[in-house]
């Protein structure tokens, strides 16, 4: 019963170190984009061999050499650090295109707008001197208010779809807002970018390093486990903590 949350703890410490791996090696290949596959395998190696030192050393420490024991736990020290490079590079990207794209369609619905006022003097100034005089007014002046209309209507229908997706994007980001208010008392973008850049910084810390912690104390249950128990033979395992409520006489006839 007791092995029972050990290989749970190290299943979940697996699940993790997978992600946070993956999150790594993405992460990595965005930041040398020029090398895809390459920055695939050995960053995928690397994962890999991290967790496997993790857990051959937590098991082998005290019988292992100096030497190979503390390389292998700067090594595990400085791999994590690359994971978790990686982890920031991949979730930076990710806010980083969201707000680029936000800011395009910014850019796009203030061009239109802008446009659009533009078009509402025009057609203001167009209708005031067509009132000045309504029996006089020329047949340019009615062609131009005409076309102003149809531009007008024109703009709007460009306009209105970029205004629902940028609504949609700033319903997105809204929990940032709210994030940024909670920490900073504000919501401007350059707080907001503070607090994601914050936000990113404390999954980081926490994600890779979690993962090997997780596996650390799943493999010092194994071993307290083991320590627990000993062979009878013929394949019988007692719990040295229960030896005293065995019958010594059943043992034989176990065996």
């Amino acid at each position: 019963m007791n092995n029972h949350i050990n290989y749970i703890i190290f299943i979940i410490g697996l699940i993790i170190a997978s992600v946070a791996g993956f999150y790594s090696v993405m992460g990595l290949t965005m930041i040398f984009a020029g090398a895809f596959w390459p920055i695939v395998v050995m960053a995928s190696s690397i994962e890999l061999a991290k967790v496997a030192c993790t857990s051959w050393l937590s098991r082998y420490w005290s019988n292992s050499p100096a030497t190979i024991r503390y390389y292998l736990a700067a090594a595990i020290i400085v791999l994590s650090l690359i994971t978790s490079l990686g982890v920031f590079g991949f979730l930076s990207k990710a806010h980083i295109t969201t707000t680029t794209v936000i800011g395009s369609s910014d850019i796009e619905v203030q061009t239109l707008e802008q446009q659009q006022r533009i078009l509402n003097d025009r057609l203001k100034y167009l209708l005031k001197k067509a009132g000045d005089d309504p029996d006089r007014i020329s047949k340019m002046t009615d062609s131009q208010i005409q076309q102003t209309q149809k531009d007008l209507v024109e703009l709007n229908k460009k306009l209105l779809p970029l205004l629902q997706e940028s609504n949609k994007m700033q319903a997105e980001i809204g929990p940032l807002k709210f994030v940024a208010e909670l920490i900073y008392g504000s919501a401007d973008r350059s707080i907001i970018e503070s607090s994601v850049r914050l936000l990113i910084i404390i999954i980081v810390l926490v994600f890779d390093p979690l993962a090997l912690i997780m596996i650390l104390a799943a493999n010092h249950g194994f071993r307290h486990t083991e320590k627990q128990q000993f062979d009878i033979g013929d394949g019988v395992v007692i719990d040295k903590q229960k030896i005293h409520e065995i019958d010594l006489n059943s043992l034989h006839t176990i065996k």
